[in-house]
């Protein structure tokens, strides 16, 4: 069914963006949407460059977790900017040599108490 319908958007995880790519690229099939969102997972440049090629369009990531839902998309100059709408972003200090890991807290789910028996 791939290609016999015109497509105006892609978008999924981004392993799946990227095996979508290579399926239309082996079967010559010729996808030209007007956009193309991966989420979920980070894509590595490879992916993200066969993608484009691909489908002769951008890609938009959108960061996305279970718990939190859409955390963070980004813009065009290819930076992840958080929604703090929705999320409460901090950075874990790691002393001189950099910056550490990137907590959320979800500003929308309540918090299950979990009692020790």
């Amino acid at each position: 069914m791939v290609g016999r319908f015109p497509v105006d958007a892609i978008t999924g995880s981004s392993s799946r963006v990227i095996a979508l790519a290579r399926y239309c690229l082996s079967r010559g099939i010729a996808l030209r949407p007007q956009g193309v969102v991966a989420t979920y997972e980070h894509m590595p440049d490879s992916g993200r460059r066969l993608v484009e090629e691909t489908f002769d369009c951008k890609v938009t990531m959108l960061y996305a977790t279970s718990e939190t839902g859409y955390a963070a998309f980004e813009c065009g100059q290819r930076r992840m900017h958080f929604q703090d709408d929705l999320v409460l972003p901090e950075i874990e200090p790691v002393g001189d040599e950099g910056a550490g890991a990137i907590a959320l807290t979800s500003l929308l789910s309540t918090p299950m108490p979990i009692t020790a028996t």
